[in-house]
């Protein structure tokens, strides 16, 4: 297929825009995963529309032989050589790095895919799409482009929910996995030389030294000290691993070997990490060309079998870049490897990237340490047992056959489920019991419902005006924010703490209000039966109105042998520091009985 040839605006693509170029000389396209999507394409000076051919006009060309065509907008042209222009240009994708987005918060990645439809702060004919379900937050505190947030900088989409990406036209897709396995499969070093073949393999382990240490210094290994890796291998290469965290006491033989092996299946440990590039242009004629040919059936990000048959392993890759002809309409390389490093990175980096594995988020460590412990277990014993002495009536797992010596045990029966680690008359504290009761000492969880929740002690962390944490009882209401209280009657604000002014615009730092009256939820003093007592660091303000008058009261009581009165002392001014004397100064001061009668006045300052 010719390229053709587009104006800048043009967003349909259904004819031939300004004309198909076909006396282009040569064209390319190169897209690599999460990468670079970009063509270069000669064209002669002579040609038809080398008039048109102007910077940012659109190129349609297809990227590989599976997928539609796509535009790339022209960034670049040089100047003639022999009568020919060279032209480069990046897919229309690229446009995102003038599309602004405005801050946002999201919880998944659906929702981030969203919110870069939404917050766009111009007109974007851009549209996002994926099909991951990873739930983490991101935030995006400043405005920034659109394309930066896709990836490419730290808590962008891709750093935080992962992924691979799809360009289409514009379309934005987010793959949990882009490619797939087309069966396709070649043998490592029969086409390449042996030094291409023994630098792949020098980082390979040929086993691993687990070992567990305990809090008070003690050490345990295997008997065996090793637990090899599967493969044929004429070096040796071992990788030690401390498995402290796995085991809160000292495990058996059984558990940390069996740990170790979870651990070299789950890394691949002892299987090469494969970086080679197939240029179809060099291998065509040769006898080679037919074991390889079957690349040309692999798109970006599907993965290949490699087979190692010296070592006696096997390897999956990536395909993680193409370089297309779309007129010629094959590919002129494949490139295999590790999509999240470079191909010369692959090799150095295989111990880096066993040792530093990304963050995980607290709920997705506890998953991890649990499947862990589970599918890592081996060994106990299974127990049918009889509580009466008649039939079976509950099932045990304990860690020796014997109810009499087992200290380690779970108790399964009619009545529930609990784990006792002092042995079959329990106590259990970690248990699920008939009446829907679950007793725990720990728990771990992303999201929690409850009706109604009764706590000794709550720690809550990372909380801000996002994620605030409300407590209602009626028509009263409290909300808790990191340094916030706020404590509402219905719609009416009746008292607030703040901590720093950025809590809320009506706070200033160090306020305490307290609020009277028909009021806000936010402390607006809607009428004169509204007061707002407020105390700051700096000041004391004592009923101050809506107009910012400071007439209001402060109540008190007096009790004697015979009556209790209420009296109101009222302020008619402020009470205001006189910086000279650091005295309090005020203009005067009533004391009414509960008639109303004056019985003792200030006057002066």
């Amino acid at each position: 297929m010719y390229p053709i040839l587009y104006d800048s605006t043009e967003k349909d693509f259904s004819n031939n825009g300004l004309g198909i170029i076909q006396d282009c000389v040569s064209s390319k396209v190169t897209e690599e995963l999460n990468g670079a999507f970009e063509a270069s394409f000669e064209y002669p000076c002579t040609g038809t529309h080398f008039s048109e051919i102007k910077l940012r006009n659109i190129i349609l060309a297809k990227p590989n032989p599976f997928s539609n065509p796509q535009p790339f907008r022209i960034d670049e042209i040089s100047r003639p050589m022999n009568g020919v222009v060279k032209v480069h240009t990046n897919h229309i994708s690229y446009d995102l790095s003038g599309i602004p987005v405005t801050p946002f918060t999201a919880q998944n990645a659906a929702d981030a895919m969203s919110k870069l439809d939404q917050n766009a702060a111009v007109e974007n004919n851009f549209s996002h799409w994926t099909d991951k379900t990873t739930t983490a937050n991101m935030t995006v505190s400043l405005p920034s482009s659109s394309r930066s947030l896709l990836g490419g900088v730290e808590g962008s989409v891709l750093d935080v929910y992962g992924g691979e990406y799809e360009w289409d036209k514009f379309t934005v897709k987010l793959h949990a996995a882009r490619g797939q396995n087309r069966g396709v499969s070649i043998r490592y070093g029969k086409n390449l030389t042996d030094i291409s073949q023994e630098e792949n393999c020098s980082n390979v382990y040929t086993g691993v030294y687990p070992y567990w240490t305990g809090q008070n210094g003690e050490f345990f290994e295997l008997s065996s000290k090793i637990v090899p890796v599967d493969g044929t291998f004429n070096f040796t290469r071992i990788l030690i691993l401390d498995f402290s965290g796995d085991f809160e006491e000292k495990p058996t033989e059984t558990q940390l070997t069996e740990r170790a092996k979870t651990y070299i299946k789950s890394n691949s440990v002892g299987v090469p990490k494969v970086s080679l590039t197939v240029s179809f242009a060099q291998l065509e004629q040769t006898e080679e060309y037919k074991d390889l040919k079957l690349l040309e059936n692999v798109s970006l990000g599907d993965t290949v079998n490699v087979e190692f048959p010296s070592l006696g392993v096997s390897a999956n890759a990536k395909c993680i870049k193409t370089v297309y002809d779309p007129i010629m309409e094959r590919y002129e390389s494949v490139s295999l490897g590790d999509a999240k490093a470079s191909l010369s990175d692959t090799i150095s980096n295989q111990q880096k990237e066993l040792e530093n594995v990304p963050s995980k988020s607290f709920l997705e460590n506890a998953v991890t340490n649990a499947t862990n412990q589970i599918t890592g277990n081996l060994g106990g014993y299974v127990v049918l047992h009889s509580s009466t002495g008649g039939d079976p009536d509950e099932i045990l797992i304990m860690d020796t056959p014997s109810i009499e010596t087992a200290v380690k045990v779970w108790r399964f029966n009619k009545a529930g489920l609990g784990y006792s680690k002092s042995g079959y008359n329990g106590p259990y504290g970690l248990a699920m019991t008939q009446d829907g009761a679950i007793v725990a000492d720990f728990i771990t969880t992303g999201t929690l419902n409850a009706a109604n929740i009764e706590v000794l002690n709550l720690v809550a962390q990372g909380v801000n005006l996002s994620g605030e944490f409300n407590a209602e009882n009626g028509n009263y209401k409290a909300k808790f924010w990191a340094g916030l209280l706020r404590i509402l009657h219905s719609n009416h604000l009746r008292s607030r703490m703040y901590s720093t002014a950025s809590d809320d615009p009506l706070a200033s730092s160090g306020v305490i209000h307290v609020c009277t009256g028909n009021t806000s939820e936010d402390g607006e003093l809607l009428d004169s039966t509204a007061k707002n007592t407020s105390i700051t660091a700096n000041s004391v303000r004592i009923g101050e109105d809506k107009d910012g008058n400071y007439n209001g009261y402060l109540y008190c009581k007096v009790i004697d042998a015979k009556n209790t009165y209420t009296n109101n002392i009222y302020l008619n001014g402020k009470i205001r520091p006189n910086p000279d004397t650091n005295a309090l100064e005020v203009d005067w001061v009533q004391i009414k009985d509960i008639s109303g009668n004056t019985k003792w006045a200030l006057c002066g300052k």
